[in-house]
C-alpha cells in the first residue's frame, strides 16, 4: 500500500508541475500539497478511469459482435443471390439458403 500511495504523490506532483507550468510561468520551486486531499482525488480519477475502460470494453465487443452478425448476412445474402449454374445447382442453393434463414 505504501508503494501506491508514494506513487499516486509522484503521479499527482507531475501533474500539477506540468499544469502550473502551462499555465503559468513557473520557476523551479517545489508545490507542497497535503496527502490527505490528494489521495481522494486520486482515488475518483482512477475510478473515472476504470469505469471508461469498462465503458470502452463494452463498446468493443459490441462492436465485434456486429461485425460477426454482418459477416454472417454477407454470406447468407451470397448464398441467396447466387444463381449461375444448373437448375439442380440452383435448387440445392435455395435449400442450402431456407436452411440458413431459418
Amino acid at each position: 500500500m505504501r508503494l501506491n500511495e508514494q506513487l499516486m504523490t509522484q503521479l499527482l506532483e507531475n501533474v500539477l508541475l506540468t499544469r502550473l507550468s502551462t499555465e503559468h510561468e513557473c520557476t523551479s520551486e517545489k508545490i507542497t500539497f497535503n496527502k490527505a486531499n490528494t489521495i481522494p482525488i486520486l482515488q475518483e480519477m482512477l475510478a473515472k478511469a476504470e469505469m471508461n475502460v469498462a465503458q470502452h470494453t463494452t463498446y468493443h465487443d459490441a462492436c465485434n459482435n456486429f461485425v460477426s452478425w454482418l459477416r454472417v448476412a454477407r454470406e447468407k445474402l451470397a448464398t441467396c443471390s447466387d444463381t449461375f449454374g444448373e437448375k439442380s445447382a440452383i435448387v440445392g442453393k435455395i435449400e442450402r439458403a431456407r436452411v440458413r434463414v431459418s
